[in-house]
């Protein structure tokens, strides 16, 4: 372009070039300011289709355009010189890693615009398949399913799928509440990138089983009335591999294996309970067999003596004395002391103190689970060497009230235990 002269001809021109400079900045959207140039401005391209930042694809396609008309573009990538290109440009077999694009604007006169740049990353590896963090039992009677997951690698996505069914979007945890049927299930995962590459897949196979195994076979147990205190148990189940749960009397079920033995049984009658499990941990109903324990021992004493004073709010143990007359030892359990409603003061009765209110047992049971008395002598739990903290504890408390009519009272209590010859 040849310069412009101050000359009104001149000038005229100068303010239409100028106003058509002013327009084309306008269209290109940008803000520029006035300088003392004669040089005329190629706007900047605008690239439309372009790669996402970051993706897998090894190809690029790229379109531009720009707000002069009749200019030619010239592109570049990855710092490579400039050539002449078209809108629509691609490049193919591109490797990994980043990636540059520039493409510029010029006019047939040879005056270039700055160059347009986009900037991608391709990524073509797949990141590690995910690992299972919680999953349901190989064999269960539970037919909702929970599964966890994580990968090693960050900012990943996942999509899960069970028994072959459609791949879906998931996160972990993924539930499937069901109900699922008997049989086997399989479940699978795969991660995948943010540039969309998709690991290897994590899977896992498990069997809903709901159907109980038969009730066990008793094989052989206890004659019923028996004198033994101790008795065992024979026991089978038709199934196959399965796990067995015993229960004596009211106690919980734990487990067992045939043949059970139980000793130490009190007189009475008893009753076990045998059920069967399975590998799923369905439960069998329950094989049940019960016997008597007979000969009970009479005429045993009980009394006891609590050496401290009590006062509201303090505690105090109760030495159980238990005096056997028979001629043979016995043993002695289930021990327990209870507060009588009555007291008494110099010999009388002192109803101002109710002593079922005015003291308590922390703990009825004292002592252990079974005490053997020698025959024909009198034996305390301290004589004995049971530790205080297994004797019963005495508590008075301190109640809102005033407890002043319970000074110097004389409180009753009522001892129960079950006495049984020992078998030497």
């Amino acid at each position: 372009m040849q310069p412009i002269t101050d000359t009104p001809t001149s000038r005229a021109t100068t303010l239409i070039v100028a106003a058509l400079v002013a327009m084309t900045l306008a269209l290109a959207g940008g803000t520029y300011f006035a300088a003392q140039s004669n040089k005329f401005a190629v706007p900047t391209p605008v690239i439309g289709a372009a790669p996402e930042s970051l993706t897998r694809s090894t190809s690029a396609t790229f379109t531009f355009t720009d707000a002069l008309a009749g200019v030619s573009f010239q592109c570049a990538l990855d710092g490579a010189g400039f050539s002449a290109c078209t809108s629509l440009t691609s490049y193919a077999g591109l490797s990994a890693g980043d990636h540059r694009f520039q493409v510029r604007a010029r006019t047939s006169r040879g005056e270039e615009s700055a160059s347009a740049v986009h900037e991608w990353t391709i990524d073509t590896t797949p990141p590690p398949a995910p690992a299972l963090t919680a999953k349901p039992a190989a064999r269960t009677n539970q037919t909702n399913a929970e599964l966890s997951f994580t990968d090693s690698e960050r900012r990943v996505s996942f999509t899960c799928q069970l028994d072959g069914g459609a791949l879906a979007a998931c996160s972990s945890p993924k539930r499937y509440a069901g109900p699922l049927g008997e049989g086997s299930h399989s479940f699978t995962v795969r991660a995948v990138d943010r540039a969309g590459n998709v690991s290897a897949a994590t899977s896992y196979t498990w069997t809903v089983d709901t159907t109980p195994p038969p009730a066990p076979v008793l094989d052989s147990g206890p004659t019923d009335p028996t004198s033994d205190t101790t008795a065992t148990f024979g026991f089978t189940d038709p199934e196959a591999g399965v796990a067995f749960r015993c229960r004596l009397d009211d106690r919980p079920f734990s487990g067992c294996a045939s043949p059970k033995t139980y000793t130490d049984l009190h007189p009475g009658t008893h009753t076990v309970g045998i059920q069967a499990v399975d590998a799923a941990g369905n439960v069998s109903q329950t094989r049940s067999w019960s016997w008597t324990v007979q000969e009970r021992v009479g005429d045993v004493t009980l009394d006891g003596n609590l050496s401290p004073l009590l006062h509201p709010g303090a505690t105090a143990a109760l030495d159980v004395r238990i005096t056997n007359p028979h001629h043979f030892d016995i043993d002695v359990a289930q021990l327990t002391v209870t507060v009588r409603q009555r007291t008494t003061r110099n010999g009388q009765p002192n109803p101002a103190c109710d002593g079922s209110v005015n003291l308590t047992v922390a703990r009825q049971n004292g002592g252990p689970s079974r005490l053997r008395v020698p025959r024909d002598r009198s034996l305390s739990l301290s004589e004995a060497g049971v530790p205080q903290s297994q004797w019963p504890q005495l508590r008075m408390p301190d109640l809102p009230v005033n407890q002043d009519a319970c000074k110097d009272t004389t409180f009753m209590f009522d001892y129960a235990a079950t006495a049984t010859k020992a078998n030497r």
